[in-house]
């Protein structure tokens, strides 16, 4: 432990469980009088300049090593706690804050499940801070019922309906988009970040997505189907299609299902990764499904398949112990 002179300030260096703490002073006695206290252990560095909320994040985020689009969403996540709380010390932040961040969150035009996210990045933060010593108080945290979703996946017909609309109404980006999204089950993120002369090997059979949510890399295989539409694809489709932001995308698939499907609430460009899964998983094996669709947990894959009771029966009639009796 050591004071030094930096700039116009007198900072205390200490170190301790392989951690560096610096505090700054304004004037030489009040560094001296800080050093003492931190020598003879009557306070630690957290009981005079307090972790603030900011600092915390920015080192609970480093350390669990986030990329990609998980990087991207724990940072959106803490930015918007960060501006509830101006970036105040953890020690402030009591259960009674929490309670009125709580009752802030609720007020707010948002989903459940939205409002649940910000207070999980919260409380996550707050153990991260708890486990290092940072603070000494479990905080609480009442998270917001959230109801059950409800998928039902898109069927041969609402696809078939869907792609006569686009063709018939000249939307070909758009129609390439859904041929990719329907074939490989990927995000939608994904395929408008695709470099189609690069990214697509046709004569491998795969796509390579090299921008993944979580950051790593994966071979998505091509089916017959997709990979002929790809490889009659002119310079100039693969230019419009790769001109396709995200925002514009969305908006524009959005307006197509109101008019296609018309009494479809859950009607949106996300179901059909469900749809895709649902699909997949009647004919192949669950881990084969989790590697096309990029999860890292198997778990994840079992919430985005939705067999039908007909899936169900065919399965059942097909694996029946009895057919071996019955022939």
């Amino acid at each position: 432990m050591s004071i030094k002179k930096r700039g116009l300030s007198w900072v205390v260096r200490k170190q301790s469980n392989g951690q560096r703490c610096h505090l700054s002073y304004r004037s030489y006695d009040e560094a001296c009088h800080t050093h003492r206290l931190l020598k003879e252990n009557i306070c630690t560095p957290n009981d005079i300049q307090p972790i603030k909320l900011e600092q915390a994040y920015d080192k609970c985020i480093a350390e669990a090593g986030h990329k990609g689009q998980a990087y991207k969403y724990q940072i959106s996540q803490a930015r918007k706690n960060i501006a509830y709380f101006s970036d105040c010390p953890l020690t402030e932040i009591t259960q009674e804050r929490i309670g009125e961040y709580r009752a802030f969150l609720s007020e707010q035009k948002l989903s459940n499940g939205t409002r649940n996210r910000r207070l999980s990045s919260l409380k996550k933060v707050i153990s991260w801070a708890n486990e290092k010593g940072h603070i000494k108080t479990t905080l609480k945290m009442t998270y917001f019922r959230e109801g059950k979703k409800v998928y039902n996946p898109y069927t041969q017909d609402e696809i078939k309906k869907l792609f006569e609309y686009c063709e018939t109404h000249n939307e070909p980006e758009i129609v390439l988009l859904l041929y990719i999204l329907f074939s490989t089950g990927m995000r939608v993120g994904e395929c408008l970040k695709l470099d189609i002369n690069n990214d697509y090997h046709g004569e491998e059979g795969y796509i390579i997505i090299r921008e993944s949510k979580n950051g790593d890399q994966r071979k998505v295989p091509v089916s017959n189907v997709l990979k002929k539409i790809l490889s009659d694809l002119t310079p100039d489709e693969i230019e419009r299609f790769h001109k396709l932001k995200y925002d514009q995308a969305e908006y524009r698939i959005g307006k197509i299902f109101k008019l296609v499907f018309p009494d479809r609430e859950d009607a949106t460009i996300h179901l059909i990764r469900h749809t895709v899964a649902t699909n997949l998983v009647s004919s192949m094996s669950l881990a084969y499904v989790q590697k096309i669709l990029g999860h890292k947990q198997i778990r994840t894959t079992v919430r985005y398949t939705h067999p039908s009771v007909k899936d169900l029966k065919e399965a059942i009639d097909e694996c029946c112990l009895l057919n071996v009796v019955a022939a």
